[in-house]
């Protein structure tokens, strides 16, 4: 069968991301072989070789130009990518854990690809090398194996940024610098470094060495720390979660900002709207919180508990969801601030989810300005984001998007309503899930394990689509609904 320029370009990305996974997976494989956990690693090890015989026979095969490739292909391309990824871990899950189910598998290994901090397993019950699993898939998730694939392919060049930013969150005009265009390896350089900086710290802290490479694994990419007591790190010592929640708002900040400074570029950091104004929600919801603790007379100690409602609130704004705090104590106002941050979520060009701070500003923007032409008609002032003007299609793009994450939030609530007659709880997790938090507002109250348990294998499926639908942005997931994104291209 003759295969099209287009089949051709999607292979190879295809076989390069299994080929990455395969030996991403070995370190797993290693630790199950250590401790004897026989199941798992005669699963890993099928599974390994299996990605590995097809990635490298692609590989001998394929040769393309990617000159020509159509930006629809690119978002099929990671759709697909992802999909497989998720699927080969789905399969690790299921055999190596007799005790899960096809949609109990299929949500564990949506939820450690796109970094959401939830679990349909108790993670204390896993094994060693399966827990290594999940930290090496949040990591990962967390950079984009995309962006990993591009930045190891030496043809990256042609086609690179288009196939990159359809990976990457974010409005797409702060996801394309000249400066981003260039460094696509720096980035990675910089998530090993920033990884391996948090792994010798916790040590040093005092976690043992094998708990600090999960955390530190799970924590920079802001999956969660799971695998410690379902994310409810309250007994963990001050130094050690000063360390993750510094690490996790590290991995929410726009990469960009990290390029700039490793290329010695101060004069373009003073333009950096977006981290100031993500900066400015962390501390004004951590005042507004202490605040309110503080009028309630719920503030003992009041330097420990801001220091403690910092680190909760830089927990659910990074779309971490660990628990620091003993929030089931606040008032009911100060989570419900908490979860309209969630929502709001981290920069582009992170490893966090939500809406992301610029659409969120340039939709208060665009009501600014609205209101301002209604009461000067006749007078034309630009939007500007970044110090620059913003065009016309950078406005409505990120407004659309706006919409479209809370029309799929709202239709994700409908279904998940299926399984349950407590609407909230409904909304509760469609939220958890789609701004890859994972953190209910009823763990965030009783301060304990929100288990699916109630839930049946429909809505643990719905809830991983909207897992994968908040880390890919929607667009990958809605276009293969549009008839147009099928239609055969000619010549390609």
């Amino acid at each position: 069968m003759k295969l099209t320029n287009n089949k051709k370009f999607i292979l190879n990305i295809f076989s390069t991301a299994l080929i990455i996974y395969a030996v991403a997976l070995l370190p797993s494989f290693a630790v199950s072989v250590y401790y004897k956990e026989t199941l798992f690693s005669h699963t890993v090890i099928a599974v390994i070789v299996l990605c590995l015989i097809i990635g490298m026979t692609a590989k001998a095969r394929l040769t393309y130009r990617a000159s020509t490739i159509k930006p629809r292909v690119h978002f099929f391309t990671t759709l697909f990518v992802w999909c497989t990824l998720i699927l080969m871990t789905s399969i690790i899950n299921f055999f190596a854990s007799p005790d899960l189910s096809v949609a109990d598998s299929i949500f564990e290994a949506t939820a450690s690809w796109t970094t959401t901090g939830a679990e349909a397993v108790v993670h204390a019950e896993l094994t060693s090398g399966m827990l290594l699993m999940r930290a090496t898939c949040n990591w990962l998730g967390g950079i984009g194996i995309i962006l990993i694939v591009v930045g190891l392919l030496p043809e990256w060049n042609f086609t690179g940024h288009s196939l990159a930013i359809t990976e990457i969150p974010g409005p797409s005009f702060l996801k394309t610098s000249d400066t981003f265009k260039r460094t696509y390896r720096l980035i990675i350089k910089i998530y090993i470094a920033l990884t391996i900086l948090e792994l010798i710290l916790l040590i040093i802290a005092g976690m043992a060495p094998f708990t600090a490479l999960l955390t530190a694994l799970s924590s920079i990419s802001t999956s969660g720390i799971q695998h410690i007591n379902h994310g409810i790190v309250t007994d963990l010592s001050t130094p050690i979660k000063v360390i993750i929640t510094t690490f996790s708002i590290l991995g929410s900040i726009n990469f960009s900002f990290y390029i700039l400074i490793v290329l010695k570029r101060f004069r373009r950091l003073r333009s950096q709207t977006e981290l100031t104004f993500y900066t400015a929600r962390i501390l004004l919801t951590t005042l507004f919180i202490t605040a309110v603790l503080i009028h309630f007379d719920r503030a003992s100690n009041i330097p420990a508990d801001f220091g403690n409602t910092l680190m909760q609130v830089v927990s659910c704004i990074s779309t971490s969801g660990y628990t620091v705090s003993h929030c089931e104590h606040w008032p009911l106002i100060c989570n419900y601030a908490i979860m309209l941050q969630m929502f709001i979520g981290t920069c582009a060009m992170s490893t966090g989810g939500g809406i992301k701070v610029g659409r969120f500003a340039i939709g208060c923007k665009s009501i600014k300005n609205s209101m301002y032409k209604y009461i000067h008609p006749h007078v034309t002032k630009d939007l500007e984001y970044n110090h620059t003007s913003l065009s016309i299609a950078d406005v409505m793009n990120a407004n659309l998007y706006i919409a479209m994450f809370m029309m799929v939030f709202m239709i994700g609530a409908l279904l998940i309503g299926i399984d349950t007659n407590d609407i909230f709880s409904a909304f509760d997790f469609s939220q958890a899930m789609i701004t890859n938090t994972g953190k209910t507002f009823g763990e965030l109250t009783a301060h304990s394990y929100n288990a699916l348990n109630g839930f049946s294998g429909f809505s643990e499926i719905v809830m991983s689509v909207l897992m994968l639908a908040g880390r890919l942005e929607i667009y990958p997931l809605a276009m293969i609904f549009f008839k147009s994104f099928w239609v055969r291209d000619r010549n390609v």
